[in-house]
Parts: C-alpha cells; sequence; structure tokens
C-alpha cells in the first residue's frame, strides 16, 4: 500500500470560511503566487464519491471563473485558486460547492453528495489585475466582462454573471480623469453594470442590493427609465408599494406609453387600497376594544362607589330588650 504524506490537514479554503471545500496538501508547490480570477490554468485531478472513482486523472486547461463551461464545478475552481504552480492537494468538497441537491446523474452522483478531488497544478498565467491595464485596456476588458455576464444571465446563472459584472465595476468605478471618448464609454458601461447588476439582485430576492444598484444607475443618469422599472420592481417585492407607485410613475414620465408601469400602477394603487382597508378594519376593532373596556371600568368605578357609600353610614345601636 502507498503512503502519502500529508503536509496540512483540514484547512478550509472556501470563500466564506464554511467548511464547504477542506484541503489536505500531499505536496507543496512552488513559489509564492496563486492563480487569480480569469488566469488560465492547467490541472490534472482524479474525482471520486464514496470511494467511487468517477473521472481519473483528466488533464485539462481553463480559465478560472469559465471553469463550468467544461463541467468543473465551484469547489475546484476555488480551490484552485489557492493552490501553489505544482502543488498537489486532496480537496474534500460539500454538496454547495459540486453538485447540490441534484446531483449529477451522468456521474451517479446522488444529491447532498460530498466529493473528494486530487488536484495537481501543472502551470498557470495570471490575469492582469486592473491597476496593470491602461484605460484602454480596462474599457476592453470590461466589455468582455459585461458580454461574459450577460451569456451567464441568458443561462440564469445569476451568481455568476453578477460576479463578471461586477469585474466592470473593479475595472472602471475609479476611473474619472478621462478624455471625452474614454468618459463616455465609461459611463456607459457602468450605466449598463449597475442596471444589469440590479437584475441579477432581483432575481436573486436581494432587493436592498438592487435599489442600491439603481440608485448608482440614476445618478449616472437621472432619466434612465430601466433603473427606475427595476427600483420600483424592489420596493414592489417588499410591499412598498408606495415608493414601487412613485417609480413607476417616473417612468411614465419620460415613457408615457409604458404599458407594463401603468399595469403596475394599477396593481400598486389595489395594493395600497387593501392596505388601507385592513388598516381601517383594525383601527375599528382597536377603538371598540377600547371603548368596552373603558364601559367595563366606568361601570366598575359607579359599583366601587355604591359600595362605599354603604359602607360609609355609621353602625346603627342594636334596640335595647327590655323587659
Amino acid at each position: 500500500m502507498e503512503l502519502v504524506q500529508i503536509y496540512i490537514v483540514g484547512e478550509d479554503v472556501s470563500e466564506d470560511k464554511d467548511g464547504s471545500i477542506i484541503r489536505s496538501v500531499i505536496k507543496k508547490g512552488e513559489k509564492y503566487s496563486n492563480p487569480n480570477d480569469g488566469a488560465t490554468v492547467k490541472v490534472k485531478y482524479t474525482a471520486s464519491y464514496n470511494g467511487n472513482v468517477f473521472e481519473k486523472e483528466r488533464e485539462l486547461e481553463f480559465i478560472v471563473g469559465e471553469g463550468d463551461e467544461q463541467g468543473i464545478i465551484p469547489g475546484l475552481e476555488q480551490a484552485v485558486k489557492k493552490m501553489k504552480q505544482h502543488e498537489k492537494s486532496k480537496f474534500d468538497i460539500k454538496p454547495s460547492q459540486a453538485y447540490g441537491a441534484k446531483g449529477n446523474t451522468d456521474f451517479n452522483i446522488p444529491g447532498d453528495a460530498t466529493l473528494v478531488y486530487e488536484v495537481e497544478l501543472l502551470s498557470f498565467e495570471k490575469a492582469k489585475e486592473s491597476w496593470e491595464l491602461s484605460t484602454e485596456e480596462k474599457l476592453e476588458q470590461s466589455e468582455i466582462a459585461k458580454n461574459r455576464g450577460t451569456h451567464y444571465f441568458k443561462k440564469e446563472n445569476y451568481r455568476k454573471a453578477k460576479q463578471f459584472y461586477k469585474k466592470v465595476k473593479k475595472y472602471l468605478e475609479y476611473e474619472t480623469d478621462l478624455q471625452e471618448e474614454n468618459k463616455e464609454k465609461r459611463n456607459s458601461l457602468m450605466l449598463a453594470t449597475h442596471l444589469n447588476i440590479a437584475m441579477c439582485e432581483i432575481k436573486l430576492e436581494d432587493f436592498s442590493e438592487a435599489r442600491e444598484e439603481c440608485n448608482k444607475a440614476l445618478e449616472l443618469d437621472p432619466k434612465s427609465v430601466k433603473a427606475y422599472f427595476r427600483r420600483a420592481t424592489a420596493y414592489f417585492q417588499v410591499h412598498d408599494h408606495e415608493s414601487a407607485k412613485a417609480d413607476y410613475e417616473k417612468v411614465l414620465e419620460y415613457e408615457p406609453e409604458n404599458k407594463a408601469a401603468k399595469n403596475q400602477i394599477v396593481i400598486c394603487e389595489q395594493k395600497l387600497k387593501q392596505f388601507r382597508e385592513k388598516e381601517k378594519h383594525i383601527y375599528a376593532g382597536m377603538f371598540n376594544k377600547f371603548a368596552e373596556r373603558d364601559s367595563r371600568n366606568v361601570k366598575v368605578s359607579d359599583e366601587s362607589k355604591t359600595t362605599k357609600e354603604a359602607d360609609s353610614k355609621p353602625e346603627e345601636s342594636a334596640p335595647m330588650e327590655t323587659s
């Protein structure tokens, strides 16, 4: 039996430190750097479930952040970002970072399965960091990231889409001292990015973040119909129908024939009417309860007063018996 020396056991390398990806280092890597988002990596790995191998010594090259296009699970992508060149490690990957509750029928993996990956990082080429790029390169990379985000959005992978849209913010958020042509490109990309992230947040039901992104979009374009409509949607979903109605009305201010906004205003008015009716009944019920309680208090007070008056009369002496 081959004995394998383990250098580091049980290290949590998950992004949220929730124990979903645990690393045990078999062979230490070289140098000090790790692959970053967008890096091109070459790996060799063997994957197993309950001791049964379902992928053996698969060797492939992929871009970190786009591994799912080649069947790479999220946990493996995250794991690779923690590795050094030529490192070999074993990773225990929980369902949340693998095939989840659905499992994988192609590999006969049931739902909620923890998988084991033995991975060797053969080589990698880091993607340039934002500060290493020229303004033109940042604009170019932002366009690519936006398109990748839209690709994943269409596939209904909203978390992945949001990751790519956020890359645009990373590239351009602090690029403000620009020539006019580049400034227009930058603002156009940032506006689209805020609107796209807002849509992702709505799909992911994080309505507070969605409103925040819409607010930022409106800072760039105070007449953005999409920003008002999406913010209205976010308000509507948390039952703030008053604010939602106000934003839908702003949509009509700039697009008077917008049928969707008109329909939503009608729905908001119905919801507000229902709320006011419900509120009216609640207050009426409360008033009746208070009135009933006050009535009981008055009755008790009157009875108490009568008792006190009777008690205040002097005791009369019993008549003396005469013989």
